[in-house]
């Protein structure tokens, strides 16, 4: 139960993606929830199956060796791959601040905010724009003429004061 959502791919985008906190919170909620089915599991195992039950256990020799040592290596990957400073190449983040900010009238909804962002980056040197309806704003990312975003955003239909 535990193995897909814990493999180590997945714990690394989850980290990139929802951070640091929801990821725990996340794998914790996996552990215990494979613990407690585990235990649960074994508890009627042991019951129904009592006879043959020690018939099951015997020691696995050198294989425990290769268990161990596969799940260090597989520790190890998870903690490079979550090592902080280290870059993905496609998911660089914009600028920390706003290179712009304009005032846009008429959002009124999520296709709004899209139009209106979609509108912006289309401009050369945008990197990244962020529409917020609730408070009538456009925020721009990167260098761009500021006439081509107003150009852009009035042809998609919406109002600059």
């Amino acid at each position: 139960m535990a193995g897909p959502a814990t493999n180590t791919a997945s714990l690394a985008v989850l980290w990139k993606t929802i951070g640091r906190r929801a990821t725990l919170i996340y794998l914790t909620t996996i552990i215990a929830g494979a613990i407690l089915g585990g235990v649960a599991f074994d508890t009627w195992f042991s019951v129904a199956f009592q006879k043959s039950y020690t018939a099951v256990h015997h020691a696995d020799g050198w294989f425990d060796w290769v268990k161990t040592g596969g799940s260090v290596v597989l520790a190890l990957l998870l903690v490079h791959s979550l090592w902080p400073g280290k870059k993905t190449p496609g998911c660089e983040m914009p600028e920390a601040l706003p290179s712009l900010e304009i005032t846009v009238l008429g959002m009124t909804c999520n296709h709004c905010k899209m139009s209106v962002e979609n509108a912006a980056k289309s401009i050369p040197g945008v990197t990244n724009a962020e529409a917020i309806p609730s408070e009538n704003k456009l925020r721009i990312f990167g260098q761009a003429n500021v006439q081509a975003i107003k150009k852009a955003v009035e042809s998609a239909g919406y109002t600059l004061p």
